[in-house]
């Protein structure tokens, strides 16, 4: 898995929204904690 090489346990993974659900599922699955960041359009 991918995920293993980059994420450890307890790191912030930000990730823009809309995105896709698996990356949610392995950012938690490897112990790190998901946070989001809108698009923007200005």
């Amino acid at each position: 898995m991918i995920g293993a090489a980059f994420i450890n346990e307890g790191d912030e993974v930000i990730m823009a929204e809309p995105t896709f659900a698996v990356y949610e599922g392995v950012t938690r699955i490897m112990g790190g904690r998901p946070s989001y960041t809108g698009s923007s359009n200005d």
